[in-house]
Protein backbone atom coordinates (compact mmCIF):
# COMPACT_ATOMS: atom_id res chain seq x y z
CA UNK A 1 0.00 0.00 0.00
CA UNK A 2 1.39 3.18 -0.69
CA UNK A 3 2.07 5.75 1.92
CA UNK A 4 1.34 9.13 1.09
CA UNK A 5 2.72 12.16 2.28
CA UNK A 6 1.94 15.86 3.26
CA UNK A 7 4.26 18.38 2.09
CA UNK A 8 5.15 21.51 4.64
CA UNK A 9 3.05 24.10 2.66
CA UNK A 10 0.21 21.82 2.96
CA UNK A 11 0.40 21.26 6.43
CA UNK A 12 0.65 25.18 7.10
CA UNK A 13 -2.40 25.57 4.61
CA UNK A 14 -4.62 23.32 7.34
CA UNK A 15 -3.19 25.19 10.13
CA UNK A 16 -4.21 28.31 8.77
CA UNK A 17 -7.79 27.17 8.11
CA UNK A 18 -8.63 25.72 11.38
CA UNK A 19 -6.96 29.16 13.32
CA UNK A 20 -9.52 30.92 10.72
CA UNK A 21 -11.99 28.86 12.01
CA UNK A 22 -11.11 29.07 15.31
CA UNK A 23 -11.13 32.95 15.14
CA UNK A 24 -14.63 32.67 13.98
CA UNK A 25 -16.03 30.33 16.35
CA UNK A 26 -15.09 31.10 19.42
CA UNK A 27 -16.21 34.69 19.58
CA UNK A 28 -19.54 33.40 18.82
CA UNK A 29 -19.30 30.68 21.56
CA UNK A 30 -18.42 33.36 24.11
CA UNK A 31 -21.60 35.31 23.38
CA UNK A 32 -23.64 32.09 23.81
CA UNK A 33 -22.07 31.30 27.09
CA UNK A 34 -22.76 34.99 28.00
CA UNK A 35 -26.08 34.83 27.11
CA UNK A 36 -27.08 31.76 28.55
CA UNK A 37 -27.27 32.84 31.97
CA UNK A 38 -30.25 35.35 30.66
CA UNK A 39 -31.79 32.83 28.77
CA UNK A 40 -31.72 30.62 31.59
CA UNK A 41 -33.07 33.25 34.33
CA UNK A 42 -36.23 33.95 31.91
CA UNK A 43 -37.05 30.07 30.75
CA UNK A 44 -37.25 29.95 34.89
CA UNK A 45 -39.69 32.87 35.34
CA UNK A 46 -41.58 32.28 32.73
CA UNK A 47 -42.18 29.12 34.75
CA UNK A 48 -42.89 30.30 37.90
CA UNK A 49 -45.10 33.36 36.42
CA UNK A 50 -47.33 30.73 34.64
CA UNK A 51 -47.27 28.54 37.81
CA UNK A 52 -47.88 31.74 39.73
CA UNK A 53 -50.96 32.41 37.82
CA UNK A 54 -52.45 28.77 37.65
CA UNK A 55 -52.19 29.01 41.42
CA UNK A 56 -53.95 32.08 41.86
CA UNK A 57 -56.78 30.93 39.19
CA UNK A 58 -57.14 27.43 41.27
CA UNK A 59 -57.32 28.78 44.67
CA UNK A 60 -59.19 31.43 43.94
CA UNK A 61 -56.86 33.88 45.97
CA UNK A 62 -54.43 37.12 45.04
CA UNK A 63 -51.27 35.94 44.56
CA UNK A 64 -47.74 37.96 44.11
CA UNK A 65 -43.98 37.52 43.19
CA UNK A 66 -41.79 38.99 45.61
CA UNK A 67 -38.27 40.58 43.80
CA UNK A 68 -36.38 41.67 46.74
CA UNK A 69 -33.98 44.59 46.36
CA UNK A 70 -32.09 46.27 49.08
CA UNK A 71 -34.76 47.44 51.28
CA UNK A 72 -33.14 45.21 54.13
CA UNK A 73 -28.84 45.37 53.91
CA UNK A 74 -28.92 42.54 56.03
CA UNK A 75 -30.42 40.51 53.37
CA UNK A 76 -29.45 42.29 50.31
CA UNK A 77 -26.09 39.62 49.82
CA UNK A 78 -28.28 36.76 49.86
CA UNK A 79 -31.72 37.55 48.34
CA UNK A 80 -31.26 41.51 47.15
CA UNK A 81 -31.21 41.61 43.41
CA UNK A 82 -30.88 37.94 42.41
CA UNK A 83 -33.84 36.14 43.76
CA UNK A 84 -37.93 35.39 43.87
CA UNK A 85 -40.11 33.98 45.95
CA UNK A 86 -44.40 33.35 45.67
CA UNK A 87 -46.87 34.27 48.08
CA UNK A 88 -50.59 35.20 49.06
CA UNK A 89 -51.67 38.60 49.78
CA UNK A 90 -54.28 40.62 50.35
CA UNK A 91 -55.72 43.21 48.58
CA UNK A 92 -58.30 45.43 49.95
CA UNK A 93 -60.81 47.86 48.42
CA UNK A 94 -58.13 50.52 48.80
CA UNK A 95 -55.46 48.97 46.84
CA UNK A 96 -53.09 48.21 49.76
CA UNK A 97 -51.35 44.76 48.79
CA UNK A 98 -50.76 43.36 52.19
CA UNK A 99 -48.31 39.69 52.54
CA UNK A 100 -50.86 36.64 53.78
CA UNK A 101 -48.63 33.91 53.68
CA UNK A 102 -45.88 31.93 51.63
CA UNK A 103 -47.21 29.08 48.74
CA UNK A 104 -46.46 25.71 50.56
CA UNK A 105 -43.42 24.16 49.20
CA UNK A 106 -42.20 27.58 47.54
CA UNK A 107 -38.64 28.42 49.07
CA UNK A 108 -36.38 31.77 47.64
CA UNK A 109 -35.83 31.13 44.18
CA UNK A 110 -31.93 31.95 42.49
CA UNK A 111 -31.40 33.45 39.39
CA UNK A 112 -27.92 31.48 38.10
CA UNK A 113 -24.61 33.04 38.76
CA UNK A 114 -23.87 36.05 36.53
CA UNK A 115 -27.40 36.82 36.26
CA UNK A 116 -29.39 40.03 38.47
CA UNK A 117 -32.92 41.65 38.43
CA UNK A 118 -33.49 45.23 39.45
CA UNK A 119 -30.59 47.11 38.59
CA UNK A 120 -30.23 49.52 35.22
CA UNK A 121 -27.30 50.29 32.95
CA UNK A 122 -25.98 52.64 35.74
CA UNK A 123 -26.81 50.12 38.85
CA UNK A 124 -29.71 52.55 39.80
CA UNK A 125 -32.22 50.96 41.56
CA UNK A 126 -34.91 49.79 38.65
CA UNK A 127 -36.99 46.56 38.30
CA UNK A 128 -40.44 46.74 36.61
CA UNK A 129 -41.64 49.27 33.55
CA UNK A 130 -44.77 49.68 31.99
CA UNK A 131 -43.82 48.19 28.46
CA UNK A 132 -44.18 49.99 25.26
CA UNK A 133 -46.99 48.75 23.05
CA UNK A 134 -47.31 46.06 20.40
CA UNK A 135 -43.86 46.05 18.53
CA UNK A 136 -42.35 48.58 21.02
CA UNK A 137 -43.43 46.42 24.39
CA UNK A 138 -39.30 45.55 24.69
CA UNK A 139 -38.49 49.13 25.47
CA UNK A 140 -39.86 50.35 28.77
CA UNK A 141 -41.83 53.60 29.11
CA UNK A 142 -41.22 56.20 32.05
CA UNK A 143 -44.09 54.70 33.80
CA UNK A 144 -42.91 52.25 36.44
CA UNK A 145 -45.27 49.33 37.05
CA UNK A 146 -43.81 47.81 40.51
CA UNK A 147 -46.55 47.26 43.15
CA UNK A 148 -45.12 47.25 47.02
CA UNK A 149 -46.19 44.00 49.46
CA UNK A 150 -46.90 45.07 52.84
CA UNK A 151 -45.71 43.33 56.26
CA UNK A 152 -43.62 40.53 54.55
CA UNK A 153 -42.84 37.88 57.07
CA UNK A 154 -40.04 34.98 56.95
CA UNK A 155 -38.82 33.62 60.08
CA UNK A 156 -36.59 31.07 58.53
CA UNK A 157 -34.56 33.70 56.07
CA UNK A 158 -30.88 34.27 57.55
CA UNK A 159 -31.53 36.88 59.03
CA UNK A 160 -34.90 36.93 59.84
CA UNK A 161 -37.12 39.32 57.68
CA UNK A 162 -39.73 40.73 59.98
CA UNK A 163 -42.27 42.88 58.70
CA UNK A 164 -40.81 44.30 55.80
CA UNK A 165 -42.60 46.52 52.62
CA UNK A 166 -41.13 44.91 49.81
CA UNK A 167 -41.13 47.74 47.14
CA UNK A 168 -41.93 45.16 43.72
CA UNK A 169 -43.64 42.71 43.01
CA UNK A 170 -45.72 41.05 40.29
CA UNK A 171 -49.94 40.70 41.75
CA UNK A 172 -51.82 37.92 39.79
CA UNK A 173 -55.91 38.65 40.91
CA UNK A 174 -57.89 35.92 41.54
CA UNK A 175 -59.19 35.68 38.15
CA UNK A 176 -55.45 35.32 36.42
CA UNK A 177 -55.26 38.86 35.32
CA UNK A 178 -52.68 41.36 36.72
CA UNK A 179 -53.46 43.48 39.36
CA UNK A 180 -55.06 46.95 37.87
CA UNK A 181 -54.94 45.26 34.63
CA UNK A 182 -50.89 47.00 34.17
CA UNK A 183 -48.50 45.05 31.99
CA UNK A 184 -44.90 44.54 33.34
CA UNK A 185 -41.70 44.89 31.49
CA UNK A 186 -38.78 43.35 33.57
CA UNK A 187 -35.10 43.30 32.67
CA UNK A 188 -32.66 40.93 32.70
CA UNK A 189 -28.99 41.47 32.93
CA UNK A 190 -25.83 39.98 33.03
CA UNK A 191 -24.07 41.29 36.18
CA UNK A 192 -20.22 41.56 37.76
CA UNK A 193 -19.26 41.24 41.09
CA UNK A 194 -18.03 44.44 43.12
CA UNK A 195 -17.06 42.90 45.94
CA UNK A 196 -20.65 41.48 47.68
CA UNK A 197 -22.51 43.72 45.34
CA UNK A 198 -23.93 42.79 41.64
CA UNK A 199 -23.45 45.45 39.33
CA UNK A 200 -24.60 45.47 36.15
CA UNK A 201 -22.23 44.33 33.52
CA UNK A 202 -23.27 46.76 30.23
CA UNK A 203 -26.13 48.31 28.59
CA UNK A 204 -27.70 45.23 27.34
CA UNK A 205 -30.89 43.50 28.65
CA UNK A 206 -33.35 40.43 28.11
CA UNK A 207 -36.72 41.83 27.67
CA UNK A 208 -39.81 39.61 29.40
CA UNK A 209 -42.93 41.15 29.25
CA UNK A 210 -46.11 40.14 31.43
CA UNK A 211 -48.80 41.45 29.77
CA UNK A 212 -52.38 42.34 31.68
CA UNK A 213 -53.77 39.29 30.86
CA UNK A 214 -51.29 37.20 33.05
CA UNK A 215 -49.54 35.81 29.66
CA UNK A 216 -45.87 36.23 29.28
CA UNK A 217 -43.48 36.78 26.66
CA UNK A 218 -39.59 36.28 26.39
CA UNK A 219 -37.87 37.74 23.39
CA UNK A 220 -34.95 36.03 22.81
CA UNK A 221 -32.73 39.09 21.54
CA UNK A 222 -31.06 41.57 23.46
CA UNK A 223 -32.44 45.54 23.63
CA UNK A 224 -29.50 47.98 24.56
CA UNK A 225 -30.32 51.22 26.25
Amino acid sequence: MKRTNFTIIELLLVVAIAGILLAVAVPSFSRLLKGSGPTRTARELIGKINAARAYAVSNKTDVAIIFPQNELLSVTDQLGYRSYRVCEVYVDSAGTITFKRWISGENWNYFPSGVLVGKDKDNNNELFFKPGDDSDEKKATTDQSAKTVSYVEDTNAKPTITSTNFRNGIIFRSDGMLFAMQPVLIKIREARRDGNSLKSANNDYLPLVVRFNGKVKAYNEVVSE
